[in-house]
């Protein structure tokens, strides 16, 4: 997923100045009305983006610097990183980067703080970060957990599945977290097209209070591109919600303001 949804974000929130159990399903502490409705989608249209970004690059990450023995060593474009393992054999361990700069898609990386790596199985791996990265003009911190499984599907695909309890990340000033979040993609290897479904809490420093957004159906897309087809839910306080549909390049959203089931009002 790409950069339509972190344009929408953007021009969402800057329209907003916001600060302001029994069996039902999972709620957020936000009510879902007026701007803070539409920057709340616009923050959960970003997340798949996010968290798909965060998974990929620290297999990057991991898959360029060896964590195979313990010491000091030299990053491929400048600076250092420290490996201290756990275990003998080695069960995981700690990575700790100073000015690492690692070539990252094009541009030049720089990475310090530290991530934990736990080997859970064959197939699956927990990281801890503690991590702020510069790519270019932009910067991002992370600071967190996240479990990542990669396996092969049916036919041609691959899936990845991420999910954890808790995970903070802050780009360009902008902070989202993530909470009790699991996302899952599938890619077709035959034709790199993809299919996401997701869930969980989301908070962020330009709202008060929690969001729950899941899949009602599969994201999918083609390539390395934006989501055509779709619906998201996010679900605030008091059964306030707002239903997001994708439509090839339009976005539909629609508003439960009251919470009682029906949707006043819409919007592409």
């Amino acid at each position: 997923m790409r950069s339509i949804f972190r344009t929408l974000c953007a021009a969402l929130l800057s329209l907003a100045a916001c600060g302001s159990g029994g069996g039902d399903p999972p709620a957020g502490t936000l009510p879902l009305v007026g701007k803070v409705a539409d920057v709340a989608a616009a923050a959960v249209l970003y997340s798949g983006e996010s968290i798909s970004e965060i998974a990929e690059g620290a297999l990057e990450i991991l898959d360029r610097l060896d964590q195979a023995e313990e010491g000091t060593f030299g990053c491929p474009e400048g600076g250092t990183y420290t490996i201290d393992l756990v275990g003998n054999p080695a069960t995981g361990g700690t990575m700790t980067l100073d000015g690492c700069m690692i070539d990252f898609y094009g541009e030049v990386a720089t990475l310090n703080g530290t991530i934990g790596f736990t080997y859970v199985s064959s197939d699956t791996i927990r990281l801890d970060f503690d991590l702020s990265a510069t790519v270019g003009m932009g910067s991002s911190d992370i600071d967190g957990d996240m479990t990542i499984r990669a396996r092969m599907g049916s036919g041609s695909t691959v899936v990845q599945t991420v999910w954890g309890d808790s995970l903070r990340v802050s780009e360009d000033g902008f902070a989202l977290r993530y909470e009790d979040y699991r996302f899952e993609e599938t890619t077709d290897l035959a034709t790199d097209d993809w299919v996401v479904t997701m869930r969980g809490y989301l908070r962020s420093d330009s709202f008060a209070g929690s969001v729950y957004f899941t899949t009602l159906e599969a994201l999918e897309g083609p390539e390395d591109n934006h989501p055509t087809a779709g619906v998201l839910l996010l679900r605030g306080l008091l059964g306030t919600r707002v239903r997001i549909t994708l439509m090839g390049e339009d976005i539909l959203l629609e508003y439960d303001e009251d919470g009682d089931g029906a949707y006043e009002d819409n919007e592409t």
